[in-house]
């Protein structure tokens, strides 16, 4: 052996050591050989010593190392150097099968090394008819061999589809075209040679074969075009589909057992979809005859055995099949509905998902030409029966369901939105067993049993709204005639004047968001036929309106809206529910719809604070999420004349004891809710106006008697903060009213840096507002020597050194918001006169840059880009900002740059770079283009110094020109994969995260 081969034994060794001060290193420096060609031979003699020694771990890691080689250098190999590559990994398979095949991870691996070549080989040869490879034809016919060869295809089929950095996706297209013409039909046939085999293994990986041949290259071409040869070949018996349907049977696997079934749907659907007329012959009729007789055959078999959880897997894979059948086949179909009421009410009981997902999908046969068959009927009375056996069921174990209600409604909910599609045709006998459940339940004494049954049914009809879009207009309307009676007898029951008996009140506040839908829809059709119920209520809204002249429903709508506000605002569900329906009635904005809003004088009442809602039962998520909504109506609500009032209506909130801090943090979401909504500046500014004048200092006290109530603390700084975004910042820079809010926000953040936990966010929220607001007049105010903005500076350089390297996305681009105005408002001295904040600024835009997120990439090169050439402009040394050239160029040669304003400020950054820094760019360039093969290295130069001589060219536009090489540079390097990140000299530049 060499000096190299003993050298990477020694690093395989420590691959194996439980030290991982050993491990690591020997792993890292093992990747750093995937960039080395000349080792692949070495490569391949250690592979054969490793497999001659039985060596499971030394085999992996070498062929791990040999392809990813293959797949970062492969591009720069001729094609007799790949041919040579398979050809020796061939030799190896049939040497060694029996231990190459027997471990997953190996088989794999070294599946991928022949794989990457071989694609290599197809990407020079693509002109040319293509043949499989001819290596191939030496592998032995054991079932050892045959393994190995069945996993080899399917990586190709793999490789030969996934989009490689140096091929462009035109070509890609048209290997994977040229890849189906000339080569599909010999993977085909393989994998029913695969079907055929005694090998569990060769049969599994048939199917992916299969599975994958048939759905190849689809992702770009919907239109598949199938070999005849396999309809000649393979379509004139039954004998596949016994093959398939027995390893579905027989594979315990459940996913192996899942593509068994995929693989016989994809037989079956091909012959269907074929582009010729083989789906219109006898013989398909034939398969598809054998298939449905069949299916129901063993389905009767199994429903009593330990296999019996395939039955409803079976049945919904038969399903599927129904949408493809021609008129002869019909036959099946008794058949097939015998076996399903043989074994559903097995299923009502075991699997209650799987077994109305089964009954929505049979439901859909009715859809299709089944019912000009004369089953339709046939499958309504087996429906319904099987929907009402269902209720009785639910109902009968009412404490289970209503506690499985409570504890996890939405998936309750999404379940049984199936349970509506499922019944479209019975839709109004189900109602009206609905109906006679509630109106029997409400006669009786209202007891516990009553209350869990009401939990079900209201829940039933709630999952109905989740459902109705997918149901015909007719169904939804012969079921919405036989639900009116259902909830009246509900709603009559409850007085809605009083306070209701607290079992109806809990049950009432159970309805949610489905109570409060379907009782404005009621009201407002009571006068009128239910004429398609779920229709665009916005547009029926207005018709409706429109036909009543003096607006009577609407009024009626509003008035009981509001009354059930009041009398139920103990119940956060319902009056959320209620505020969101107001909301989505008054939400197109219809100046009819808002002009009776504001003539209503309940809605006047809530909205001047003359009646007010308690909110002692909602937590603090509940109110920030729904309180806006209600003052979003207010806001449409209140005239301009009115505005004084409405505000100096709020006045007494702030004189009453807030030392609650719901309270507190209810009365500034209502002031946001306000400040979103209002369309006005007139308005914007007269709450900027009130607020400033009348409650700065009652707004610090309670920021300081509530600092240790996150929920509250982030109200008060989120509507400080937003006060004056809306607003136009050009009268607040003229009035000087910019710069008296600039103060406010100081002395605000004082207070929080003083006396709040962990303010750190909320205090660069307000550095954000005061900084990129641009409100303030800064000229005025460094004339007169303010030194607000060095205040709001100084927060902020202490926070981007001590704690914003490793915050949130959105963070990031916040903070660095504000380091980018610093240069665009002419304060950029503060960051290069003061090496503290200048380190600051480095590390954290660098940091920016290896985070992975591309909004922050592009963010953070334009904010450097602004800062670099602000530095050049007042001559400051750029040699330490080296670091960003580096990572840069590292993008540009590793990392897709699709979007035209991304390579734009990267090359910004580098083009300033160069300009400033030659001889350190070189430098770099060199230490990377060192990191190449001898044979390379003059070609890697070029394309180096093409970029480099780019950017001190004299031209009229000199980046314009420089951008098209930085382009042409990043293309050209995909080629000449190497990561720089792996280079030594520059590996600790690109560890500071994590």
């Amino acid at each position: 052996m060499s000096d190299v081969e003993d050298q990477i034994f020694e690093l395989l060794n420590k691959t194996i050591d439980t030290d991982e001060n050993v491990r690591m290193p020997a792993i890292q420096e093992l990747q750093s050989y995937t960039f080395q060609l000349e080792l692949v031979p070495k490569l391949e003699n250690v592979l054969k010593i490793s497999l001659q020694n039985n060596n499971i771990s030394h085999i992996y890691f070498t062929l791990l190392i040999l392809r990813d080689v293959i797949a970062n250098r492969g591009v720069l190999l001729p094609l007799e150097k790949h041919q040579e590559h398979i050809s020796h990994l061939v030799n190896i398979g049939n040497e060694f099968a029996p231990l190459i095949s027997s471990n997953f991870a190996v088989r794999n691996v070294y599946s991928d090394s022949i794989s990457i070549s071989y694609r290599f080989v197809l990407e020079t040869t693509r002109a040319s008819p293509l043949r499989m490879p001819e290596e191939f034809i030496k592998f032995e016919s054991t079932n050892f061999h045959k393994i190995i060869k069945a996993n080899t295809m399917l990586s190709i089929l793999n490789v030969v589809e996934k989009e490689m950095r140096h091929y462009k996706i035109d070509d890609q297209k048209f290997l994977e075209s040229t890849f189906r013409q000339y080569l599909m039909i010999d993977y085909f046939i393989y994998s029913f040679l695969c079907f055929l085999s005694d090998d569990h293994t060769i049969n599994v990986l048939g199917t992916s074969i299969f599975i994958k041949c048939a759905n190849f290259g689809t992702t770009r071409q919907a239109n598949q075009n199938y070999p005849q040869r396999i309809f000649t070949d393979f379509y004139q018996d039954s004998k596949y589909i016994d093959i398939l349907l027995s390893f579905f049977m027989n594979w315990e696997n459940s996913s192996e057992s899942a593509q068994a079934l995929e693989s016989l749907s994809f037989y079956i659907k091909i012959g269907k979809t074929s582009n010729n007329n083989f789906c219109k012959s006898k013989l398909f009729d034939n398969i598809l005859i054998d298939v449905t007789v069949k299916i129901p055959q063993i389905i009767e078999q199994i429903t009593d055995s330990h296999n019996n959880e395939k039955a409803p897997i079976l049945l919904l894979f038969l399903i599927d099949l129904v949408h493809f059948f021609n008129s002869s086949v019909f036959q099946f179909l008794d058949n097939f509905i015998s076996s399903v009421i043989n074994f559903s009410n097995q299923y009502l009981y075991n699997d209650i998902p799987n077994f109305i997902l089964l009954w929505k999908n049979i439901s859909t046969v009715l859809e299709s030409p089944i019912s000009q068959y004369n089953q339709k009927e046939k499958l309504k009375v087996v429906l319904l029966s099987i929907i009402n056996h269902y209720l009785e069921f639910l109902l009968n174990n009412s404490g289970k369901y209503s506690e499985i209600i409570l504890n996890n409604r939405e998936e309750f909910l999404e379940i049984h939105s199936n349970l509506w599609i499922m019944g479209i045709p019975c839709l109004v006998e189900v109602s009206q067993n609905i109906c006679s459940i509630v109106q029997s339940t409400l006669e009786n004494e209202i007891s516990e049993i009553s209350y869990q049954k009401m939990i079900i049914v209201s829940s039933l009809l709630e999952s109905y709204n989740k459902s109705y879009k997918a149901l015909s207009s007719g169904a939804s309307t012969d079921f919405s005639r036989s639900t009116f009676q259902c909830y009246n007898s509900m709603f009559s029951f409850i007085n809605y004047e009083s306070n209701p008996p607290e079992k109806l009140s809990s049950i009432y506040q159970e309805f949610g968001e489905a109570v409060a839908k379907f009782e404005f829809m009621f009201i407002f059709y009571s006068q009128s036929i239910i004429n398609d119920l779920f229709r665009n209520l916005h547009m029926i809204t207005i018709k409706q309106a429109f036909q009543n002249k003096e607006g009577l429903i609407l009024d009626t709508i509003f008035t009981h809206l509001v009354n059930n506000l009041l009398i139920f605002n103990q119940s956060p569900n319902l009056v959320f529910s209620l505020i969101s329906f107001f909301d989505e009635i008054t939400n197109n904005q219809s100046m009819l719809i808002n002009k009776h809003l504001s003539k209503n004088t309940r809605v006047q009442d809530l909205s001047h604070q003359r009646i007010q809602l308690v909110f002692d039962a909602f937590s603090f998520t509940d109110v920030k999420q729904k309180m806006p909504l209600l003052y979003k109506i207010y806001s449409n609500v209140i005239s301009n004349e009115e505005f004084p009032l409405f505000l100096a209506s709020l006045d007494h909130s702030f004189t009453t004891t807030l030392a609650d801090p719901k309270q507190c943090f209810i009365l500034f979401r209502q002031i946001r809710g306000i400040e979103m909504n209002v369309k006005n500046q007139l308005l914007k500014g007269m709450i900027l106006k009130w607020m400033i004048q009348n409650h700065f200092t009652d707004t610090l006290n309670l920021l300081k008697q509530h600092c240790k109530v996150k929920y509250t603390v982030e109200a008060i700084v989120k509507t400080w903060t937003e006060l004056a975004k809306l607003f136009d910042n050009q009268i607040m820079k003229t009035t000087g009213l910019g710069i008296e809010y600039f103060r406010k926000n100081v002395q605000l953040m004082l207070v929080l840096k003083e006396h709040c936990e962990e303010p750190q966010w909320s205090i660069m929220k307000i550095v954000h507002c005061c900084i990129v607001g641009d409100y303030a007049n800064y000229g005025i105010m460094k004339l007169y020597n303010d030194k607000s903005i060095d205040i709001v500076l100084e927060h902020f350089f202490y926070l981007l050194i001590t704690w914003a390297n490793g915050e949130t996305p959105k963070r990031l681009i916040r903070i660095t918001e504000v380091l980018r105005k610093i240069s665009e408002i002419g304060m950029a001295e503060m960051i290069f006169t003061v090496e503290q904040n200048l380190m600051g600024m480095n590390e954290f835009l660098i940091n920016n840059l290896l985070v992975g997120d591309l909004e922050i990439w592009k963010i953070s090169c334009d904010c450097f880009g602004k800062l670099l050439n602000e530095a050049i402009l007042h001559s400051m040394p750029t040699q330490r900002f080296m670091q960003f050239f580096i990572i840069t160029l590292d993008a540009l040669i590793n990392l897709p740059f699709n979007d035209r304003k991304t390579i734009e400020s990267t090359a910004f950054v580098m083009f300033l770079l160069i300009k400033e820094n030659t001889p350190q760019c070189h430098q770099v360039c060199e230490a990377v283009i060192s990191t190449f093969e001898e044979i390379y290295i003059s070609d890697v130069r070029k394309i180096f110094n093409s970029l480099l001589s780019a950017a001190v060219v004299e031209d009229t536009n000199p980046f314009n020109h420089y951008l098209n090489e930085v382009i042409n540079f990043s293309n050209r390097m995909k080629k000449y994969h190497v990561e720089i990140a792996n280079i030594p000299i520059f590996a600790q530049i690109f560890r500071r995260i994590g």
